[in-house]
């Protein structure tokens, strides 16, 4: 056999077995996980549609184009194939409880900063200026925004820089990354989440009545309409007296005279050891609640 075809023969065999097939190098890319929860019948489209759709619990929760409707409470992983081959994985949970799982992780890290530290006095030199600035020597601050932003982060939640906060389709769980409750203020309306109705996870910001809009910020654990249309609202907050406590009064939405809550009153009150029912100042007032999620 002519030896250039003999080589020619032997570096086609070579290629055949042992060089990097073409499939390997087309396979399709595979996205992350993206972490969804919704409730029973709730549904969440997606940007495009999917040509298959595999669901590992499809009585919890199926997809069918660009669609996942969830069914019954409980987990599933759905698999989404689109025409180009990518893949898109989606782990959602399916719950009665209309508040997201990573706000709700939120909500119950904060009530557990609570219960470890129920009654300490913190300076303005701890764990929450910490998470936000270091150790550094100008790191010191009132922390009340840092407390709810720290709760925030540690649960999970995507946060964006105050100075680049945007708009997020779908009102999934978006937070502000800042410790100053004016720069929190600025972020969540360059957001477009700012709100008079209070819902588990929002952080509400009070102001004082003739001086200022953004005086303190807590993060509500509790709200409950009442049959009158103001609001049962229970928050947790931090820097109040250098602790961390618990608060609990009725909120009037449709007060606009900077008088719009009021202590809780007595039948209305639970031995669950919050620390106040009755609101923080006299000349104090609920300025906005900003949206983590809707």
């Amino acid at each position: 056999m002519n030896p250039v075809i003999r080589r020619s023969l032997v570096f086609l065999l070579f290629m055949c077995f042992f060089a990097p097939s073409v499939h390997a190098e087309e396979d399709a890319y595979i996205y992350p996980n993206e972490a969804l929860s919704l409730r029973p019948g709730e549904s969440f489209l997606i940007s495009a549609d999917a040509s298959v759709w595999e669901s590992d619990a499809p009585e919890v929760a199926t997809g069918n184009g660009n669609q996942i409707t969830a069914h019954d409470e409980g987990f599933a992983m759905l698999t989404a194939a689109f025409p180009d081959g990518s893949e898109h994985y989606y782990d959602i949970t399916v719950s009665a409880d209309a508040i997201p799982a990573l706000i709700r992780a939120a909500v119950d890290l904060a009530l557990d900063e609570w219960r470890e530290y129920h009654g300490k006095t913190f300076t303005d030199r701890n764990k929450y200026t910490e998470w936000y600035c270091g150790r550094g020597p100008g790191c010191h601050f009132g922390w009340c925004g840092g407390f709810v932003s720290y709760c925030l982060d540690t649960a999970g939640v995507p946060m964006d820089d105050y100075t680049e906060s945007v708009p997020h389709e779908g009102g999934v769980p978006y937070a502000v990354y800042a410790a100053g409750v004016g720069k929190l203020l600025t972020g969540y309306t360059k957001m477009e989440r700012i709100g008079s109705i209070p819902c588990p996870g929002y952080l509400v910001i009070y102001g004082q009545r003739n001086r200022y809009n953004t005086i303190h910020v807590g993060m509500v654990t509790e709200a409950r309409e009442l049959e009158d249309g103001t609001w049962l609202v229970k928050t947790v907050e931090g820097n109040v007296s250098s602790r961390i406590k618990r608060y609990c009064y009725v909120y009037d939405p449709l007060n606009t005279n900077e008088h719009n809550y009021q202590d809780c009153p007595e039948n209305l009150r639970t031995d669950d050891g919050i620390d106040q029912y009755t609101i923080h100042q006299k000349d104090w007032f609920i300025y906005t609640f900003c949206q983590t999620w809707y």
